[in-house]
């Protein structure tokens, strides 16, 4: 079914990421512009509590306090948290990945994973579509 609609004003979202997906739009004459926003309007963030423990036993408790759903992946590698290979979809190449807390929606329970670290650098990050490009991640490091 094709129908013509009234024009789209400038600035009017069509479509958010999470959203379903309810039309198809074609442009006969003009463009649409593709942003990708962050949750406060730019950059996405994880911010841990502390950025290095000691070797050993450590829990983490993995909440999303943000407005869209989120993961939480770690990994361990000497690679810089900003400079992670690229996959399909924007997503990080999760090679030495030894945690993972699947989506969790803003108004999921916090999780917790426990587990033996050994001495060496980490990236805590999500790793929804297009998360880690706009800097959701963290570098951690274990003594």
């Amino acid at each position: 079914i094709v129908r013509s609609r009234r024009p789209i004003p400038r600035g009017e979202r069509l479509f958010e990421v999470g959203s379903p997906l309810q039309s198809l739009y074609v442009a006969r004459d003009g463009a649409f512009k593709t942003s990708t926003l962050g949750e406060d309007g730019g950059k996405l963030f994880l911010r841990p509590k502390t950025d290095s423990v000691a070797a050993g036993t450590v829990t983490f408790a993995v909440s999303n306090t943000g407005a869209m759903p989120h993961e939480f992946v770690l990994l361990k590698t000497d690679t810089p948290a900003g400079k992670l290979p690229k996959g399909d979809g924007g997503k990080a190449k999760e090679t030495g990945r030894i945690a993972y807390v699947p989506t969790m929606t803003p108004d999921a329970a916090t999780s917790y994973i426990t587990m033996d670290l050994k001495p060496g650098k980490y990236v805590m990050l999500c790793n929804v579509p297009g998360h880690y490009g706009l800097g959701q991640y963290a570098a951690f490091t274990v003594t």
